[in-house]
């Protein structure tokens, strides 16, 4: 009985460390930088447009410029489900929240005639395609996850046309017309922290926390302290019916 509860347990263990371990690997296996989440699928639509309204469930978009694709006679305004920005967590901790007046590139997807939020969207600083930067926090600055947005600053400032990068730890390179694009930092990225309005009509909530890798390493940490606890009190009872 001994034997066989303590291979329960170690099987058990075992099962719950590699899941942990694939999942991580996993999602950074399949990243999926800025430029792609915003150019999205086929029938995707890229705007930029400004937030005129935020309700308790959704948002109002003026469709200011489409990028992507040209022409596609897409409403002047337009209504989507509340959404968050797709900026990186770590790093970002409540810069994901829509407010009020909000420059914003943003993918867009639409079914049975509801428009949806698709891969992406994202804070620039006005909508004229030709010399906007994509905001971004401070806590970006220097980080892998900031300097991918020069990828997404150069899709912008092209008109759409340059879509190919390639990314080697903190440089990020145009295929297409073969540019460093660390060189462009200045005129294509803006660093600036949110201003905090606890107006429910100004601001989508977010429990960033919870939204965070870190939750779910801690959830997973603790199950397996709680696990370890377990397989001690086993052992210890089975010891002592033993004796």
């Amino acid at each position: 009985m001994v034997f066989i509860l303590k291979k329960i347990l170690s099987a058990f263990l075992i099962l719950l460390i590699v899941s942990f371990s694939l999942s991580y690997s996993y999602a950074d296996e399949d990243e999926i930088y800025p430029v792609d989440k915003i150019i999205g699928q086929e029938n995707d639509c890229v705007i930029l447009a400004t937030i005129i309204g935020i309700e308790n469930n959704s948002i109002q978009l003026s469709n200011e410029y489409e990028v992507y694709p040209k022409n596609s006679n897409l409403p002047s305004t337009i209504t989507v489900d509340n959404f968050k920005y797709s900026y990186c967590t770590e790093h970002s901790t409540n810069y994901n929240n829509p407010k009020f007046g909000d420059n914003i590139i943003i993918n867009l997807t639409k079914a049975d005639g509801k428009f949806m939020v698709g891969t992406g969207a994202y804070k620039v600083d006005t909508v004229s395609f030709s010399k906007l930067k994509v905001l971004i926090p401070h806590g970006m600055q220097g980080e892998e996850c900031g300097t991918q947005l020069l990828a997404l600053a150069h899709y912008i400032r092209t008109d759409g046309k340059q879509t190919q990068y390639k990314y080697d730890g903190k440089e990020v390179i145009s295929i297409n017309d073969n540019k460093l694009l660390n060189d462009y930092e200045a005129d294509y990225i803006a660093y600036n922290d949110i201003v905090e309005n606890n107006s429910e009509s100004d601001q989508v909530k977010e429990d960033s926390f919870t939204n965070s890798k870190y939750f779910e390493f801690t959830v997973i940490t603790l199950l397996i302290i709680c696990l370890a606890m377990g397989g001690f009190l086993i052992n210890f009872i089975t010891k002592k019916i033993i004796k």
